[in-house]
């Protein structure tokens, strides 16, 4: 499922027009993203936790010359699902 079949999903549930399921759509990605971007987690209670972690700098090797190499320190997301979505997807 891509986003627009998901807004086009959202919008029949939910009764709403498909600009209306758009912009909420995009309202709640864009405050996960500014949450995240700040440092702080984000619990959606039945879905999930999203968490940002922060990695150091380390040595790698560069897979094409085999030469080793420095990847730089750098900032993940990491998303755990709630037991409930867990247990639904097996």
């Amino acid at each position: 499922m891509n986003k627009t079949q998901l807004i086009d999903v959202v919008a029949k549930h939910a009764g709403i027009s498909r600009s209306q399921a758009r912009m909420t759509f995009d309202t709640i990605v864009e405050t996960i993203s500014d949450t995240l971007a700040q440092g702080e987690r984000v619990a959606i209670t039945g879905f999930g936790t999203f968490i940002t972690t922060d990695k150091e700098t380390r040595r790698g090797i560069n897979p094409r010359t085999l030469m080793p190499m420095t990847i730089d320190a750098r900032r993940s997301i990491k998303f755990k699902p709630a037991p409930i979505l867990s247990d639904r997807v097996k």
